[in-house]
């Protein structure tokens, strides 16, 4: 499993001076580690945002895609051509889901879920694009330390004290 990855677009509006905004974002998820990286959050996916977030991802020191040699996506349109090309450049083969079945790419779309939950329904009450671009970018790393700081049913808290965690 560690070559494959899942990508895939979730959006949010956000109240700003100018009205309702939509904001697309695109991550990558490792499916070995559950290691989620963003491509990027933009207002207008086009052509050229998805080469170049293709060229980012495949880059070979730290690119997110840099040894992975499958990439699960559903049949969006923002998938485009120039998308899948660069990857391929960059050895990693596209492999699009069928029509109509997000549970073959599961774990993207629970990661949406989960900030979607866990993030996000604070920020449309706020106004503003920055409040939320910083939420979205620093949640993969605050979720990766919830994680790591849960072994075995016990939560090691910041202060060095062991608390048992009851599910």
């Amino acid at each position: 499993m560690d070559v494959l990855a899942a990508t895939d677009f979730f959006t949010v509006e956000v109240l700003s001076w100018r009205g309702l905004v939509t904001y697309y974002v695109l991550f990558f998820v490792e499916l070995e580690s559950r290691r989620v990286w963003l491509g990027g959050i933009t207002q207008h996916p086009d052509a050229c945002w998805m080469q170049q977030v293709a060229r980012n991802a495949t880059m070979e020191d730290s690119g997110p895609l840099n040894g992975r040699r499958y990439l699960r996506h559903d049949r969006d349109r923002k998938f485009c051509r120039e998308f899948r090309e660069t990857l391929a450049a960059g050895g990693v083969q596209c492999t699009p889901i069928p029509a109509r079945s997000p549970n073959l790419n599961a774990h993207a779309e629970r990661w949406v879920r989960s900030i979607k939950e866990e993030c996000l329904w604070r920020v449309s009450r706020v106004i503003g694009a920055l409040r939320y671009c910083g939420d979205v970018r620093n949640y993969p790393r605050r979720s990766a330390e919830r994680q790591r700081n849960t072994l075995g049913g016990l939560q090691f808290m910041a202060s060095g004290r062991r608390q048992t965690v009851h599910s």
